[in-house]
């Protein structure tokens, strides 16, 4: 009886809006409080975290100065949101 090879485990990067998402349950931000405190409004918070939109820089900015947000990820996957929904 040898032992079994492990199985591998392949994971889905998050999308950005996922990533925003969990980024902001970490924090104990509702939407209201994130839109509030980055200057953003709700509606597009949602938008973004549903993959309804994608940050332009001027939201990327804005949420940076209270999610830590990190550039290279959130860029990586904003590009895998858009080239999903252009499929």
């Amino acid at each position: 009886m040898g032992a079994q090879p492990a199985q591998r485990v392949q994971f889905e990067p998050l999308s950005f809006g996922e990533q925003l998402r969990t980024l902001r349950r970490g924090l104990e931000l509702s939407q209201v409080e994130l839109a509030a405190a980055c200057g953003i409004s709700q509606t597009r918070i949602s938008e973004l975290e549903r993959g309804r939109a994608l940050p332009g820089l001027r939201d990327f900015s804005r949420l940076r100065r209270v999610v830590p947000l990190d550039l290279n990820a959130s860029l990586r996957a904003a590009l895998l949101t858009f080239e999903a929904n252009a499929r």
